[in-house]
């Protein structure tokens, strides 16, 4: 039998962040019944401005609160600092303004501070 070859570090937190990134997909899916690649292909394809005397869309729905532990990837007792952290590094990966970051998972990540925020009464 040949031997395995070791991953290395870049292999492995590349594997961590699809994950991640999977995870925040089906999420995302659920919360809008759709997948983030559709819904960004749909959007693209509308006109930039809505139609004069187009009703306002309703408001989203609240996220639920295991929704928002899972996108944060945490657990549901976890201290506010470690949420708080957690929260910074997740945005410091996905913020549109760096490269490779996604506008989308940014908005369902600041969704799921802002609920988990709430709950915690912050």
């Amino acid at each position: 039998m040949p031997k395995r070859r070791k991953k290395t570090d870049m292999e492995v937190a590349q594997g961590i962040l699809l994950g991640y990134v999977n995870v925040l997909d089906a999420v995302f899916t659920r919360a809008t019944g759709k997948g983030m690649k559709d819904w960004l292909e749909e959007f693209r394809q509308r006109p930039r401005e809505l139609p004069r005397g187009a009703p306002p869309t309703a408001p989203e729905p609240e996220m639920s609160l295991s929704d928002a532990y899972i996108v944060l990837g945490l657990a549901g007792d976890a201290p506010i600092e470690e949420i708080k952290k957690r929260y910074r590094n997740l945005a410091n990966l996905f913020h549109p303004d760096r490269p490779g970051g996604y506008k989308e998972a940014m908005i369902l990540l600041n969704r799921a501070y802002a609920r988990v925020l709430k709950e915690k009464g912050q």
